[in-house]
């Protein structure tokens, strides 16, 4: 599942068509397991690039002037925004290596690390873009942060996203992996990414 990617980035992006042409789509459903197509659809890809594990996720919606983004400021509470969640599962038989990154419209990001929590910050790079009918975030998160020098054997993850509710539309919480619940950092319904 995970492409290597070859290219320049380009005001720190890589080309989107470079992701989107070579890598395999993700598709979100309810995380909560509803079985309706979700109303904002949600696309990600995984990939490596130059040493580190990408993620490229493109949000559609059709009210971008309402997106909710209150928090500017690193590891603050950016779950209350509308947002993208990334988790690791780096040790299957513990949650101490856990990693999250968890980024809003606009860029802005928490990561944690197992019981470090708060206090763990990477090297994470992350690239956000606002456009008329979707929102766009870049992820590159340095593998040499994640295990020793190479992925682990059998990496597992799950990514979703909180659409705040506005207006007359509900919250809408959706994600590659549905974890049958509103929280999708749960280890056993992740997907592999290797």
């Amino acid at each position: 599942m995970l492409t290597n990617i070859n290219g320049e980035q380009v005001d720190g992006w890589l080309p989107e068509k470079l992701i989107t042409n070579s890598c395999k789509k993700i598709t979100f459903e309810y995380l909560d397991g509803a079985i309706e197509k979700p109303r904002y659809e949600t696309k990600a890809y995984f990939f490596t690039y130059k040493g580190q594990l990408g993620l490229f996720v493109q949000c559609f919606d059709d009210d971008m002037s309402h997106l909710i983004y209150t928090h500017t400021v690193r590891d603050d509470y950016i779950w209350q925004d509308d947002n993208i969640e990334l988790n690791l599962d780096i040790n299957p038989e513990s949650t101490e290596d856990d990693i999250q990154i968890c980024v809003n419209p606009i860029g802005t990001f928490s990561d944690s690390r197992g019981k470090e929590k708060e206090n763990w910050n990477s090297s994470v790079q992350v690239k956000s873009k606002i456009s008329d009918h979707q929102w766009i975030i870049q992820v590159l998160l340095p593998i040499n942060e994640i295990s020793n020098s190479t992925l682990p054997s059998e990496l597992k993850a799950n990514v979703s996203r909180t659409r705040n509710g506005r207006g007359n539309t509900m919250a809408e919480d959706t994600a590659w992996k549905k974890t049958f619940s509103l929280r999708a950092n749960i280890k056993k319904f992740f997907g592999t990414l290797n």
